[in-house]
């Protein structure tokens, strides 16, 4: 089997997978961030030991946004940070700021103190 031959057989790992798995946010699955790991004989896990990392590390990144784990993630799996989390990367793979949280509307006494909770006599 030549080169060209084994290529035909699925994308190379430097093009841009438009068929991948993905959210409604456009992030990849995580079901398919593992698969790609075990097509590569890693696991999250086994990573994480790789990086000096606990062994939860990856399995919690791929739960919640943790963008230094997204990065190295990534890059075992021969994407770009941008690629793999457009929600959490910009074109340059830079992390996106999340947007200022917006003011509490709850309501402060009228002097502007919080109030107590102390229970009356």
């Amino acid at each position: 089997m030549t080169v060209n031959e084994r290529e035909d057989f699925g994308p190379s790992s430097n093009t841009v997978m438009n068929d991948l798995q993905r959210l409604p946010s456009g992030d990849i699955h995580p079901a398919y961030a593992k698969a790609a790991l075990a097509v590569r004989g890693l696991t999250l896990t086994s990573l994480a030991l790789r990086h000096n990392r606990h062994s939860s590390y990856f399995r919690v990144a791929l739960k919640a946004p943790f963008p230094g784990a997204m990065r190295i993630l990534a890059r075992a799996i021969r994407l770009r940070p941008h690629q793999g989390w457009p929600s959490l990367f910009d074109e340059r793979d830079r992390t996106i700021k999340a947007r200022p949280r917006a003011r509490s509307t709850a309501k402060l006494c009228t002097n502007g103190h919080r109030r107590s909770h102390s229970v009356p006599s």
